[in-house]
């Protein structure tokens, strides 16, 4: 078995010390558990947030929202335009629903376990739908597998189960192309996946995607050495430890998900 490679030290973080300056950021690092639409991110926004209350989280009142006239490919583009407010359970449900035309928001904040948890629009190249997120504190996922104390594995068996049950949750209540479970790792739009960018070790792939494109699923099982699981609306692919139910470690390599990762893309092009 290969040596564990924490995420967080195989890539640049996707913060900066500017985006701490809002309650609307968890601790770092950052466990992220995204989807890509496949159809309204602005649907898409609110079925996200359901799934997380469906998963123990609850609502605490903050928003960042922009005018919907605003054109942007990321939040840290209109930092200084957007607008954080504090609100009451009625209007918050409103918001994030589309309810208010001036107000379309960019991030909810939540609490799980006292924790800060955010639901927000991800990185887009223009022209495309927005991912949306899940983001919180990683834990235990940041460090060595190695590394951990007893109550370190406690924590971080914990923390997978429920961001897996969390994107199982998400992925069936809202159509959506793939998504993914990453530690401080970008999520890859489908531009991003045709221009190289590699998907992570946690993927799930919505059943109609693998379908217009068998040799997608052949290559998917090839990478991740067959480890797919059959869920409600696709199929969920691991080869990090921690998720996987086997407690598998895939070797990593640099280009190891390559080839699946631009055959999705471009299965996402037409």
């Amino acid at each position: 078995m290969a040596a564990f490679v924490p995420k967080i030290l195989s890539c640049q973080p996707c913060w900066s010390a500017s985006m701490s300056n809002t309650p609307l950021y968890p601790d770092p690092p950052h466990l992220t558990i995204a989807v890509f639409p496949a159809s309204s991110d602005e649907s898409a926004f609110p079925a996200v947030c359901d799934s997380l209350v469906a998963c123990g989280a609850q609502p605490d009142g903050l928003l960042e929202t922009l005018s919907p006239d605003v054109d942007f490919e990321a939040r840290s583009d209109v930092a200084e335009t957007v607008e954080l407010l504090t609100v009451k359970p009625d209007s918050f449900q409103r918001i994030i629903r589309g309810g208010e035309p001036t107000k379309r928001p960019v991030r909810a904040g939540f609490t799980r376990r006292g924790e800060v948890v955010v639901v927000e629009l991800l990185r887009r190249n223009r022209g495309e739908r927005f991912p949306v997120g899940v983001s919180c504190f990683a834990g235990a996922l940041g460090l060595p597998i190695d590394l951990w104390r007893e109550a370190d594995r406690s924590a971080a068996f914990e923390i997978t189960q429920w961001s897996k049950r969390l994107l199982q949750v998400m992925t069936g209540r809202l159509p959506c192309a793939y998504g993914s479970i990453e530690v401080e790792a970008p999520f890859p739009t489908p531009s991003m996946l045709r221009s190289g960018a590699m998907l992570g070790s946690e993927v799930f792939v919505a059943r109609d995607v693998l379908a217009r494109r068998p040799e997608l699923r052949a290559a998917l099982a090839e990478d991740y050495d067959d480890a797919g699981e059959e869920w409600e609306a696709g199929t969920f692919f691991s080869g990090w430890a921690p998720f996987d139910s086997a407690r598998r470690m895939l070797p990593y390599t640099p280009d190891r998900y390559q080839r699946s990762s631009r055959m999705l893309g471009e299965a996402l092009s037409s």
